[in-house]
């Protein structure tokens, strides 16, 4: 028995008992159509040790609190014996440490130790990103079916409506196109051989005084694509595109920002007769009066978005005003913005990898003195007055969009002299849901742009209630357009509503298409994401997993998550509404891109997509830890606690012949495996 082991740098010299272990590793195979059998051996298991013993002197102590840390941190250390080195066991793990001090014998204590063979792990798996799918076959039939429908006209005369279509294929060529006679069977208009791209398609109707207008994208290999266009006899459409929000809030969140990158290319090429309107609306929970300005809000916020690059002092000073809290009356611009607002804007910045939840934590704080740093603010780590403003400028931008004035109605009565410039937004509070429930639903807190070609508005528009705001020291502006007080939604219908005046703009959403989504959520290494909660939602607002809606619930607006399946994945169905940006928010401490994005894009837990058709989600999940611990030959520890794929960080550590204590360093990404 050997009377001196070495561990690490301590030396065991009263060792009292030293016992090893050595496993083989046998499998029993059967012999096909014989009896009997055989035993394949598989190599051998880890050689494990139990010792124990006595230690003493002056340098015991300090060589097994030494021990006791590389216990803790599951760190091999050498271990020299007789019955070691039999066996070519050169570094263990340990596995097992107790140690107690001899009472009356100072400096002198019992250890008993379990160690096992440190085998180095294999180099871990690279698995190859998946290949780009395969380009559509030459030949490959893509074709575009325009559906017409008349309102309450089932026998109409279609021959009387002619199709044609503007916009740009997707290597940026304009593509118009008309279709006559020969390519419609009843109210369908097939066009054959075009090419993949996103265009407006225009029905006119012109001897009944009706026009309609959708977009529709255009796919490669799909056949057919497909494009509804409601008309209605006197009516003016308005085609609408929606940006919709979270519970008693009004901020654009980040992927809705896709939705008006889509207005303003719609924008960009429609005729110069075609009018943006923006129209603000809640559902209707809450009073009718504090309803109306939540409504006015979200359109205020959106107008403010779109018109940044014109003029970024005024958009930033209304958003401003936004993000206040609400400390006075009903009628306010302030909407109280809070930690979930501003943790949606890091993120899209790239300042914030956490979960939007709303709860200011530590990494938040990280996050925050980061931005601060990189603007030259004082980094409190808590969004202040003075950085409010900053931060909402660097999320405005990013786009810069420039909506010019021409493109907006007059708020303007040339008769009594009254001119009041741009109808900017309006808000019609919860007079016009799209579903009339009392229930909290997402798709009726939302704002509509809406696209029509009109002089002025059908009615005599009541005042906003926030029109005049904020006060004091601005001047009032005017309001031409009709009273203070009235029918908000005096301007709008809908196909099948209470209201058919055919004065009144028909509202036609921009995206009707229904759409099957299968949703996949795996890691890095392929595994599924079968236990990470997370919320899906619909291009329209929906909630694909429910809301919790009924009044009196405290928590009525919250979305209730969902799970995928075993498999990993989850099939939607959305009737209708299903094609525009879906956007998914994972419940957990992880950073998600979709697949076909380069690893190390991912910002943060939330992820969209634009779906054109039914299509899938398939998001790629890696968990994001909490620190990192890096440790040198030395072994210097040298923790870092905040990790943003992609962006630089900076590493304080006290290394050995360095005079530099920071370094830089970048993770773009990481596998974690199970």
């Amino acid at each position: 028995m050997p009377n001196r082991p070495m561990l690490d740098e301590l030396e065991l010299p009263l060792a009292q008992k030293i016992d090893s272990e050595h496993d083989q590793v046998l499998a029993r195979t059967d012999v096909p159509g014989l009896e009997g059998d055989f035993f394949a051996s598989e190599g051998r298991r880890a050689t494990r040790f139990t010792l124990s013993g006595v230690v003493s002197g002056a340098e015991a102590g300090e060589g097994l609190k030494k021990i006791r840390d590389k216990f803790g941190l599951a760190t091999p250390v050498p271990f020299v014996s007789d019955i070691s080195t039999a066996t070519r066991v050169d570094e263990v793990l340990i596995e097992e440490l107790g140690v107690r001090e001899i009472a009356g014998r100072p400096e002198r204590f019992e250890y008993a130790l379990t160690l096992r063979e440190f085998q180095p792990p294999p180099e871990p798996e690279v698995i190859p990103p998946p290949p780009p799918p395969p380009p559509p076959p030459p030949g490959l039939a893509t074709s575009l079916e325009v559906k017409v429908e008349v309102v309450g006209e089932p026998d109409f005369d279609f021959s009387r409506v002619t199709v044609s279509g503007a916009g740009t294929t997707s290597s940026g060529s304009p593509a118009p196109f008309t279709l006559d006679e020969d390519d419609r069977v009843g109210n369908l208009w097939l066009k054959n051989d075009i090419e993949p791209g996103r265009y407006t398609v225009t029905a006119t109707a012109a001897a009944d005084g009706m026009t309609g207008q959708a977009l529709a994208d255009v796919v490669a290999g799909v056949d057919p694509n497909r494009v509804s266009i409601l008309l209605q006899r006197g009516a003016k459409v308005g085609t609408a595109f929606v940006v919709h929000y979270r519970f008693d809030k009004s901020l654009v969140e980040p992927c809705l920002r896709h939705v008006l990158a889509e207005v303003v290319e719609r924008v960009r090429s429609s005729p110069a007769d075609e009018k943006l309107l923006i129209v603000g609306h809640t559902d209707k929970t809450g009073p009718s009066s504090y309803n109306q300005s939540l409504s006015e809000r979200r359109a205020r916020g959106v107008f403010a978005y779109l018109t940044y690059g014109r003029n970024p002092a005024a958009a930033v000073e209304e958003w401003n005003h936004l993000r206040r809290a609400q400390t006075g009356p009903v009628t306010t611009v302030n909407d109280g913005w809070g930690a979930r607002q501003y943790q949606y804007m890091l993120q899209d910045l790239g300042y914030y990898a956490g979960q939007v939840d709303g709860d200011h934590g530590e990494i938040t704080t990280r996050a925050v003195r980061r931005f601060q740093g990189d603007h030259a603010l004082p980094q409190t780590g808590f969004v202040n007055d003075a950085t409010w403003p900053v931060l909402i400028d660097a999320y405005m931008r990013q786009d810069a969009f420039d909506v010019p004035d021409a493109k907006f109605l007059r708020n303007a009565a040339p008769a009594a002299g009254c001119d009041g410039g741009i109808l900017k937004w309006l808000g019609s509070g919860e007079d016009d849901p799209v579903l009339n429930t009392e229930n909290a639903w997402r798709p009726n807190r939302r704002t509509e742009l809406l696209l029509a070609r009109v002089e002025r508005l059908p009615c005599d528009a009541p005042k906003p209630a926030t029109f005049d705001l904020p006060l004091p020291g601005a001047v009032a502006p005017s309001w031409c357009l009709g009273p203070d007080e009235g029918d908000r939604a005096c301007f709008l219908r809908r196909a099948g509503g209470a209201h058919q005046e055919s004065e009144r703009i028909l509202v036609q959403p921009a995206h009707q298409p229904a759409a099957d989504v299968l949703l996949t959520l795996r890691f890095e290494d392929g595994s599924p994401a079968v236990d990470v909660p997370y919320v899906l939602i619909a291009p329209d607002g929906e909630f694909m997993d429910g809301e919790i809606g009924p009044p009196g619930n405290p928590r009525r607006g919250e979305p209730i998550p969902g799970q995928v399946g075993a498999a990993g994945s989850k099939a939607y169905v959305k009737p209708s509404g299903g094609v525009g940006v879906w956007t998914l928010e994972v419940q957990a401490s992880v950073v998600a891109r979709l697949r076909e994005a380069p690893a190390g894009s991912g910002k943060g837990p939330v992820v969209c997509k634009r779906l054109a058709r039914d299509g899938d989600m398939d998001v790629v999940l890696s968990a994001r830890p909490q620190s990192f611990e890096f440790v040198d030959a030395a072994n210097v520890e040298q923790t870092l606690n905040r990790v943003v794929f992609g962006q630089p960080f900076r590493l304080r550590a006290d290394i050995p012949g360095e005079t530099r204590d920071e370094v830089e360093v970048e993770i773009l990404s990481y596998l974690i495996r199970r």
